[in-house]
């Protein structure tokens, strides 16, 4: 999907392309600003995602 960001003036900055599943997260210790994270999960956990959706994709028809 297509990110539009914004400086801090709000004036448009160059568009990004991005994932679906992108999400920001509070910093939890200390509270100190905000991340970048998958809402899928870890690594472990988009793979999976990945081979549950090829599964579904290539299951052979008889």
């Amino acid at each position: 999907m297509t990110f539009r960001p914004m400086d801090s003036r709000d004036r448009p900055l160059a568009p990004a392309q991005t994932c679906g599943y992108l999400v920001i997260r509070p910093f939890n210790q200390p509270k100190a600003g905000w991340y970048a994270a998958c809402e899928l999960g870890d690594a472990a956990a988009r793979r999976a995602y990945l081979e549950r959706k090829i599964v579904t994709a290539v299951k052979p028809t008889l």
